[in-house]
């Protein structure tokens, strides 16, 4: 059951966010990528995706959350 619920919320992340960046940084313009960026930046804020660690045993500078939220909302 657990590994069903985790892999349920990796596609939905995948799907509503992770693509989205993606998009972004495939963008032919500035415009194109803010758009794509701001999609992402609300899935991440209405899901609390803002900061703290996403690892549960290794916590690795590339698994913190905050960093990389902070990184993309600074589109604004």
């Amino acid at each position: 059951m657990w590994a069903v619920l985790r892999l349920s919320a990796y596609v939905e992340f995948n799907v509503n966010c992770e693509q989205y960046i993606k998009r972004a940084a495939d963008a032919s313009t500035v415009e194109t990528a803010v758009s794509e960026l701001e999609k992402a930046i609300s899935y991440a804020e209405e899901n609390n995706l803002t900061g703290g660690v996403v690892s549960i045993f290794l916590h690795q500078p590339r698994n913190d959350i905050g960093f990389w939220y902070n990184n993309v909302k600074c589109v604004d």
